[in-house]
């Protein structure tokens, strides 16, 4: 079995990093290699998305171009998919692009096109994790104690409908409920088939 892919896609606040951190550990403990990647933390994908921010970038295609180019930079420098079984668990990915910017005639296969056409690797499974409105500012407003900044009811409510457009017109994403404790919703993404 070579590396799989599963990526975690959802909002602000919903949990991704600790559900990532939990199964990752759980796996190691089965003594399955397991490693988790997050794009947006890496030069290029930083660089494109303060572009985008600033409206240096902003025309769909453009994004879309601009994106898929750092995502292959990103992936061909520090992704190591290997032959060996084992998992890399990526903190977004393919639909973030779309959810973002989801007011701007963004088209998801599209993107997909554009990753496929540059030899991206395509997740194996995609889990949308989900948690109401109140539960993200509530999540959020805790890490601002620590010094992180919020984001805006607005915000999150259009990334939390982009995300549900996604899960309803893409089989390939599994939407999950993630409201509550996090061993639920581990137990839920192992039942999955992968």
């Amino acid at each position: 079995m070579k590396t799989k892919l599963i990526c975690f896609e959802g909002p602000n606040g919903v949990g991704k990093s600790t559900i990532l951190n939990n199964l990752k550990e759980c796996f190691n403990v089965e003594g399955i290699s397991c490693r988790t990647f997050k794009d947006s933390e890496y030069p290029e994908m930083i660089e494109v998305r303060k572009n985008i921010r600033k409206g240096v970038i902003s025309e769909p295609e453009e994004i879309i171009n601009m994106v898929a180019q750092a995502r292959l930079q990103v992936y061909s420098k520090y992704l190591d998919l290997r032959d060996e079984p084992g998992f890399v668990l990526l903190d977004r990915g393919y639909y973030t692009s779309a959810v973002l910017q989801f007011q701007k005639d963004f088209s998801i296969s599209r993107i997909i096109e554009k990753n496929l056409r540059l030899g991206i690797p395509i997740p194996n499974q995609t889990f949308i994790l989900m948690a109401p409105l109140d539960v993200l500012i509530k999540r959020i407003s805790e890490r601002a104690r620590d010094g992180f900044v919020g984001y805006s009811s607005e915000f999150l409510n259009r990334q939390r409908t982009g995300y549900l457009e996604i899960a309803k017109n893409y089989e390939e994403c599994k939407l999950i409920d993630n409201s509550g404790k996090t061993d639920p919703t581990i137990r839920e993404i192992r039942r999955s088939e992968w």
